[in-house]
């Protein structure tokens, strides 16, 4: 095979048992106890034109759709994209296909510095609110929480560019996307970063800056205006020592259009396998808040704690529990759930 082809293979699954006995349904009766798994598997392939130049290609086939679809909260139990979310994607007739992009780099000066140019199918969180410690639903924790912390389109047409000069660098997307309300209109998406790598004398760190407009395409929250979303945050992983690490992850939104969320902040720790003598394995243990927006949510509290385990150079096996607990307007009851989970990932 042309070694300027690669292909790969990413096999997952995740089963969460969800204790809502403190939760009503729609007529008012407790909640029962649920469970819920999903499995799936990534293909993605990338070819190297040239030095230059690469192209990439990737797919998602998943059954079910773990607790997703079962709790009632304004976070996702797993962040992934699950069945449903691969389904007519974005209203467009595509199924499956999540990514599919070009990419061209110059180099700047002696080559140490760089200007990468992408266009195709993309996902604007590639570029934007990354983290070291919290940011990869099939490595670090599972929660929305600490995953995504704000809106940011997905899997349809745009382009972006990444700046690297080394420690500094910039990074700009644009997309144009379906809002996925009741109206369901095109709308335009531009988010920029901006982010600094240090190096200290307890570790490195990387702190990041990114905001991000929209076009006013949304509906607001009596669905009878048009607004835009508007945003800004900050993202932050520092090394504390061989052993521990940092985050803080932070994001501010407009409520002009409906948002569950006006605003969210999270930090936690992140532990390396070194402290119990497994280099490969990691932990992690993080806390939110996210100050309601303007609908039912007044606010919610997240805490979650994994620990994830690597064997046979390519599965990993993570030990994962929950807690989130809403607080409604309105004079509702709270909502709350203890989830704990597994969650595997074979990587091939």
């Amino acid at each position: 095979m042309d070694d300027r082809l690669s292909l790969g293979a990413t096999l997952f699954a995740g089963i969460q048992h969800g204790d809502f006995r403190n939760n009503l349904d729609e007529e008012g009766e407790p909640l029962c106890d649920k469970w819920g798994n999903a499995g799936g598997m990534d293909i993605e392939v990338s070819f190297t034109a040239t030095e230059k130049d690469d192209l990439y290609l990737r797919g998602r086939f998943v059954a079910g759709n773990g607790l997703n679809d079962q709790w009632a909260g304004g976070l996702a139990p797993w962040a992934t994209d699950l069945h449903d979310d691969h389904i007519d994607i974005n209203d467009s007739g595509r199924n499956h296909l999540l990514e599919a992009w070009a990419r061209h780099r110059f180099h700047i000066g002696d080559g140490t510095r760089s200007l990468a140019l992408t266009a195709g199918i993309i996902d604007a969180s590639a570029w934007l609110d990354d983290n070291g410690y919290a940011d990869d639903e099939m490595v670090h924790f599972m929660n929305d929480a600490f995953v995504t912390r704000a809106y940011m389109p997905s899997y349809d047409w745009g382009a972006a560019a990444e700046l690297d000069l080394g420690r500094l660098g910039l990074n700009a997307v644009y997309m144009n996307s379906r809002t996925g309300d009741a109206a369901d209109r095109h709308f335009d998406y531009l988010g920029a970063q901006l982010h600094y790598h240090a190096t200290s004398g307890i570790g490195e760190g990387t702190y990041r800056l990114w905001a991000h407009t929209t076009s006013n395409d949304f509906l607001d929250a009596d669905g009878q205006r048009f607004a835009g979303r508007s945003g800004f945050g900050l993202s932050i992983d520092q090394a504390a020592g061989e052993n521990f690490g940092v985050f803080f992850r932070s994001a501010w939104q407009t409520r002009q259009a409906a948002v569950n969320y006006q605003a969210a902040y999270t930090l936690g720790v992140h532990f390396a396998g070194t402290l119990w003598g497994r280099s490969d394995d990691e932990a992690g243990f993080g806390l939110g808040y996210l100050p309601g927006g303007n609908g039912d949510i007044a606010g919610t509290r997240v805490a979650e704690l994994y620990l994830r385990m690597h064997f046979l150079d390519c599965l990993d096996l993570t030990v994962d529990l929950q807690y989130m607990q809403d607080r409604l307007r309105d004079g509702q009851p709270k909502r709350s759930a203890w989830i704990p989970g597994l969650r595997i990932v074979a990587t091939f």
